[in-house]
């Protein structure tokens, strides 16, 4: 077992529980359907046939979260967050199948002083630290999840991802495949450390 350390600040972790994937939208998101093209429960369906064995919570959240925004052809807002998840989805599924998806894990870092520099460089200093153990895990560089400039550049970017490579100044993060269990929290050394 390998010990890790992930960041909540959604206060849903406690000691021994054990994280898992779940066939069901824990969040209870709204799902944004496209009448003229599929209904809620197709949507739901077209999910679980993507992920038979369900779905993470991060992965709920970016499958479900609204990405475009607007009403007109030139007032659309993109959230790239939730478009670079399923570049990187695919570009695993289609290269780097071997890899867990990012749709069923969670992340974490290999030490407490990484765990404390994400959450303030990504959380804004906000969240807990929490140790969790798993069997294994992929070592990747945040910084290759981008779209780039052009969508060559986000394909490219993602097989980079994928590759495990190092970009110039690299901030890495652990993929963790789910299950993997809460073994405790450690924010209060968090706190001395930092």
């Amino acid at each position: 077992m390998r010990k890790l350390y992930t960041i909540t600040q959604e206060g849903r972790f406690l000691p021994g529980q054990m994280l898992e994937l779940s066939v069901s939208d824990t969040l209870n998101l709204d799902t944004f359907n496209l009448e003229v093209f599929f209904d809620q429960k197709e949507l739901k369906e077209h999910a679980l046939e993507l992920f038979p064995r369900g779905l993470s919570w991060h992965g709920w959240r970016y499958l479900n979260t609204r990405h475009t925004y607007g009403d007109n052809v030139n007032g659309f807002y993109h959230d790239t967050s939730c478009l670079c998840e399923m570049n990187l989805e695919y570009v695993r599924r289609s290269f780097f199948s071997h890899s867990p998806s990012r749709l069923q894990s969670i992340f974490a870092t290999e030490t407490v002083e990484e765990a404390i520099e994400f959450r303030t460089r990504y959380r804004e200093g906000k969240g807990k630290i929490f140790e969790i153990e798993c069997n294994e895990y992929l070592k990747v560089d945040m910084n290759f999840i981008y779209l780039g400039v052009s969508n060559i550049s986000g394909a490219l970017l993602a097989h980079k991802y994928w590759q495990g490579m190092a970009s110039a100044n690299p901030f890495w993060e652990c993929i963790v495949p789910l299950p993997a269990t809460i073994v405790k929290e450690v924010s209060n050394l968090a706190t001395m450390i930092g």
